[in-house]
């Protein structure tokens, strides 16, 4: 893409980056357009279907991600899950919940187990961009800190 085109469609005031993002979600029409989205704005992105196999990958290299993208209802283990044992393995892991609506699980509730951003479906382009980036840049914010 050119720079023109980029600019035409709103591209160059979005937030980028080349951090590796884990993203995970049982839907593959959203693995789909998140990774699409990630990739446009310079992000390497794995993604996974399975909450079980993206646990076992994040466990094998704890260090090779910079961010994790997690949906909250999923089979086997919940978003809510995942988030715990991740941050078990790297407290300091910042983690976007990107799901659709629920009543019982709310911005809050998300904040209070560790969830840096929280994303309500259906996917926005221009909120995840700022959404990875704010995540992103909180946990450099904090290394920078006294």
């Amino acid at each position: 893409m050119t720079q023109t085109e980029q600019k035409d469609n709103g591209m160059d005031s979005l937030p980028s980056g080349d951090e590796k993002i884990l993203v995970v979600d049982d839907d593959l029409t959203i693995i789909y357009l998140e990774k699409m989205m990630l990739e446009k704005l310079g992000y390497q992105v794995t993604s996974r279907t399975d909450s079980l196999d993206a646990f076992a990958l994040f466990e094998n290299a704890p260090n090779g991600f910079d961010l994790v993208i997690t949906d909250q209802a999923m089979p086997d283990m919940t978003g809510e899950e995942f988030i715990k044992k991740i941050l078990t393995l790297r407290p300091e892991m910042p983690i976007i919940l990107n799901s659709g609506y629920s009543a019982d699980f709310t911005r809050d509730k998300a904040a209070s187990i560790g969830v840096s951003e929280y994303i309500v479906k259906p996917l926005d382009f221009q909120q995840l961009a700022h959404a990875v980036r704010q995540a992103l840049d909180s946990v450099l914010i904090q290394k920078d800190s006294p």
